[in-house]
C-alpha cells in the first residue's frame, strides 16, 4: 500500500474530496500538522512514496531518508522550493499544478490595485476607529497597467482590467506574440513596461533571472507616483529599493502578497502607502480545493504509472 505525506496545512482543510480521491486509490494519507521542522519532516517522509510539499525547504538529507520516494507533486504553481537536478539525481519525479490558482490570484492582484488606489483599507480602518473623514484616491479606470510576465495568472488579471477600460502592456521573454483573445493587450519591452505604467504588476517565477529583478535602477524608472503589485515571490523586487521609493514618494504606493522573508516585521509593514498580506493568493475556498484535487489525482497517476501533466 502506497503512502503520501502531504506538508501543505491549506490541503483538504474545507472538506474531503482530496483526501478521498487518494483513499479511493488505495493511497494512505499522512497530513504533518506540526510547522515545519527538518527533523519531523525527514521522519516523517521517510516511509513514504509521494509528497504533496507546501512552501518549506526540500533538504537533501529529507530526499536521500527516504528510499521509497517516487513522486513529488507541489501544492500550488511555484516551483522555487524544489531542487531539480538533485531530485534526478535520486529518480524522483516532480510536478506543480500551474493555472489552477489562477483566477485567484488574479482577484487578489486586482483587489489590491484597487484598494491602494482608491484607499479603501485607510478609510475603512478610519471609520472602524470611530473617525468619518474623506480619503482622496485615484481612479483606476483608463489607467494603464504593466505585466511582467504573461503566463495565466496575468492572463486573468488583464481580462479584469478589460472590465475597467484599462490600457494593458505587458513584458515576457518567452512570447513574440499573444493569442488573438488578447489583441487589446500590447507586448512590449521590459522598459517601456516600467517607466510607462500607472500599475506594475508582477507574474513571473523566482529564479535566478528574476531574483530582484526590480531592483534600484528598476524601481526609481517607474513611472511617479505609480504602484507596484507583487503577488508572486518575494525575491522578485529588492525590497530595500522599494521602501527607499515609497519613503520618497517617488511611488505612491505598493500592493504586497509575498516578501524575500515572509514573516511579521518587516519595514514594509509599518508603511501606510503599502498593503500587506499574508501570501493568500490562492486562498479561496475554491481554489483551495481545486488545487488539492489536482495535487491528488498527480500523486495517484504517478503511483499507478500513468502519465503525469505539469511534469517539471
Amino acid at each position: 500500500m502506497y503512502k503520501v505525506l502531504i506538508t501543505s496545512r491549506s490541503f483538504g482543510d474545507l472538506n474531503r474530496q482530496a483526501f478521498d480521491i487518494l483513499e479511493r486509490a488505495g493511497i494512505v494519507s499522512v497530513k504533518m500538522k506540526e510547522p515545519y521542522h527538518p527533523e519531523i519532516f525527514s521522519k516523517l517522509l521517510e516511509p513514504c512514496d509521494a509528497l504533496i510539499i507546501g512552501a518549506h525547504p526540500l533538504e537533501e538529507d529529507a530526499v536521500r531518508g527516504a528510499g521509497n520516494l517516487k513522486f513529488i507533486c507541489k501544492h500550488g504553481a511555484g516551483t522555487d522550493n524544489l531542487n531539480m537536478e538533485m531530485l534526478r539525481k535520486y529518480n524522483i519525479q516532480a510536478a506543480h499544478v500551474p493555472g489552477v490558482n489562477a483566477d485567484a490570484v488574479a482577484d487578489l492582484t486586482f483587489g489590491l490595485m484597487l484598494c491602494l488606489a482608491r484607499k479603501i483599507c485607510d478609510a475603512a480602518h478610519d471609520v472602524r476607529k470611530g473617525g468619518w473623514s474623506k480619503h482622496i484616491g485615484t481612479d483606476v479606470c483608463f489607467k494603464t497597467l504593466g505585466l511582467i510576465g504573461f503566463g495565466s495568472i496575468a492572463r486573468k488579471v488583464a481580462l479584469r482590467a478589460g472590465g475597467f477600460s484599462m490600457s494593458v502592456q505587458a513584458y515576457d521573454p518567452y512570447l513574440n506574440q499573444l493569442p488573438e483573445t488578447y489583441d487589446d493587450v500590447r507586448l512590449t519591452d521590459l522598459q517601456t513596461v516600467i517607466s510607462t505604467s500607472d500599475f506594475v504588476s508582477l507574474h513571473v517565477p523566482l529564479t535566478n533571472d528574476t531574483y530582484h529583478l526590480m531592483g534600484e535602477q528598476e524601481i526609481s524608472a517607474m513611472k511617479p507616483g505609480s504602484f507596484l503589485i507583487n503577488t508572486a515571490r518575494g525575491g522578485i523586487i529588492d525590497e530595500k529599493a522599494l521602501l527607499k521609493a515609497l519613503q520618497t514618494g517617488h511611488l505612491a504606493g505598493a500592493g504586497l502578497d509575498v516578501l524575500e522573508n515572509e514573516q511579521p516585521g518587516s519595514p514594509l509593514s509599518h508603511m501606510e502607502q503599502v498593503i500587506l498580506t499574508p501570501h493568500i493568493g490562492m486562498y479561496s475556498a475554491e481554489t483551495i480545493n481545486k488545487v488539492g484535487c489536482a495535487c491528488a489525482e498527480k500523486v495517484v497517476a504517478a503511483l499507478s504509472g500513468e502519465p503525469v501533466e505539469n511534469l517539471l
